[in-house]
C-alpha cells in the first residue's frame, strides 16, 4: 500500500474528524448511562470504619453497573479500582489538625486526579469534602456530598448530646471541653466546610438527625439516605437468650459505661468486640464475665451468640450502623438517647434517656433477663430489618441522583 503525505489542511480535517467521533462517543456513553465517577475520601483502603466500607461497596456496585469508577484518598492502592492513593507526610494527632493537613494535601493532588479520571461527577465524604468541592467547581464538575455524621460541624462533636443551634462561640460551651486548644484551627476549617456544603449540588445525609442538624446550623437542605446494610438470609432469627454484645470498646462509644455495667450485672455474660487502647484492654481482661475479641473479621459469630446489643455512645451517632446490622440478625438494641440512635432502633429495643447514668443502663439491660421480653423485642428487630436499605437499593438511589444532576445541568 502506498502512503501519501498529508498537507496541513488535510491533517486538521482528520484531527477534527477524530475529535468529533470522540465527543459523539462520549455523549453516547453518557446518554446510555455509562459515566465516569470519581470518589474522594480521607480513607478508603484499607477501610477504617463503616463509612469507608459503605463507600467501597458503593464503588464496586457502580462499577458493576458499567460506570468507570476512580478513587482518591489516603491509604494503600486498592487493587480493585483506579486509585490515587496519597500518604500522610507525618503522623497527625487531633481532628482539626488532621483536617487541615488532609485539606492541604488534597488541594495539591486533586487537580491531577480530576485530570486523570476526567469525571462526569464527583462523590465525596467527610474530611475530603471541602477540597473536593473547591477543586471540582473550578472545573465545572458537579459534586455529591455524602454526610456520614455531624462531627465535622462542631468543635467538640456535640459531646453533650443535646440538639441545639450552634453559634460557634465555643468558649464556655460544654461540648468544646479540652478541644478548645484546637479552636483557632477549627474556626478556619469550619468556614471552608460550611462554604463547601453550600456550594455542593447535592448533599446526602445518613439520617433525619443529620439532616436536622445540617439544616439548623449550616442552613443546607439534604436528602436522607440511610447507609446500606446487607440483609442476612440465614442467621436472622428470634432470640430468647445469649450474651450482651458491645462493639468498639473506646471512650466515645461509652466503654466506661459498658465496663461498669458488666461489673454490676455479674449474672450476665458480655462480649466486647473491637480494637481499643492497651489500658482499656487490660481493664476489660480483669472482668470475669466478659469475653474480649480485639479483632473481628466477621461479626456474624458475635451476633449469633448474643441476645442484645448495647450502644452506650456518649456523643451523637450519625446513624447507628451496628444497630442496623444487629436488627438484620434479629437482635434488639439498647441505645443512648442521642443522635440518630433512637430513630435507627425505633421500637426494636430500648432507649436510655439518661445515657450517662449507669443505674439507668442497669435497669434497661436487666429487662433482657426475661426470655419473653427478649423474644418480643427480637421479633420487632426482625420486622424492622425488612425495611433496611440494601446495597443495591442504595446504589440505585445514588445513581438516580447522579443522572438527575447531570440531566439538569444540560438543560
Amino acid at each position: 500500500m502506498e502512503l501519501t503525505a498529508l498537507g496541513p489542511c488535510e491533517i486538521w480535517s482528520v484531527v477534527g474528524f477524530i475529535l468529533t467521533k470522540i465527543c459523539i462517543c462520549g455523549l453516547a456513553a453518557s446518554l446510555s448511562g455509562r459515566l465516569s465517577i470519581l470518589l474522594t475520601s480521607d480513607s478508603f483502603y484499607p477501610p477504617k470504619g463503616g463509612g469507608d466500607l459503605s463507600l467501597r461497596i458503593l464503588a464496586r456496585h457502580l462499577s458493576e453497573r458499567g460506570h468507570s469508577v476512580g478513587v482518591a484518598y489516603f491509604g494503600r492502592a486498592d487493587p480493585d479500582f483506579a486509585t490515587t492513593a496519597l500518604d500522610y507526610p507525618f503522623p497527625v494527632r487531633g481532628l482539626w489538625p488532621r483536617h487541615m493537613v488532609i485539606r492541604r494535601i488534597l488541594n495539591r493532588n486533586l487537580k491531577k486526579a480530576l485530570d486523570e479520571h476526567n469525571p462526569d461527577v464527583v462523590i465525596t465524604q467527610q474530611m475530603a469534602l471541602s477540597p473536593t468541592v473547591d477543586a471540582s467547581h473550578e472545573r465545572g464538575i458537579p459534586v455529591i456530598v455524602l454526610l456520614r455524621g455531624v462531627d465535622l460541624l462542631c468543635l467538640g462533636s456535640f459531646w453533650s448530646g443535646a440538639e441545639k443551634r450552634c453559634d460557634y462561640r465555643c468558649i464556655g460551651c460544654e461540648d468544646a471541653g479540652c478541644m478548645l486548644v484546637q479552636y483557632p484551627l477549627f474556626r478556619r476549617e469550619i468556614t471552608r466546610i460550611r462554604s463547601s456544603l453550600r456550594l455542593a449540588e447535592v448533599v446526602v445525609s445518613n439520617s433525619e438527625y443529620t439532616r436536622r442538624t445540617l439544616r439548623s446550623i449550616v442552613g443546607v437542605e439534604s436528602y436522607v439516605l440511610n447507609p446500606p446494610v446487607e440483609r442476612v438470609a440465614e442467621g436472622g432469627r428470634v432470640r430468647e437468650s445469649g450474651s450482651v454484645l458491645f462493639v468498639s470498646p473506646v471512650r466515645h462509644k461509652g466503654v466506661d459505661i459498658a465496663i461498669e455495667l458488666s461489673r454490676r450485672l455479674k449474672n450476665e455474660h458480655f462480649i466486647f468486640a473491637g480494637r481499643t487502647r492497651k489500658s482499656i484492654a487490660r481493664e476489660i481482661g480483669r472482668l470475669s464475665n466478659v469475653d474480649y475479641i480485639p479483632w473481628v473479621l466477621d461479626m456474624g459469630s458475635c451476633y449469633s451468640a448474643s441476645k442484645l446489643v448495647i450502644v452506650p455512645s456518649v456523643i451523637p451517632e450519625g446513624y447507628g450502623r451496628v444497630c442496623a446490622e444487629a436488627q438484620s440478625h434479629g437482635l434488639p438494641c439498647a441505645v443512648s438517647a442521642i443522635g440518630a440512635l433512637p430513630e435507627t432502633v425505633g421500637d426494636a429495643g430500648d432507649v436510655v434517656q439518661n445515657h450517662r447514668d449507669v443505674d439507668s443502663w442497669v435497669e434497661v439491660v436487666g429487662r433482657y433477663s426475661d426470655p419473653d421480653y427478649v423474644r418480643e423485642k427480637s421479633q420487632k428487630a426482625l420486622a424492622k430489618a425488612s425495611d433496611l436499605t440494601t446495597h443495591d437499593e442504595h446504589t440505585a438511589a445514588i445513581e438516580a441522583l447522579i443522572k438527575n444532576l447531570i440531566a439538569n445541568r444540560r438543560t
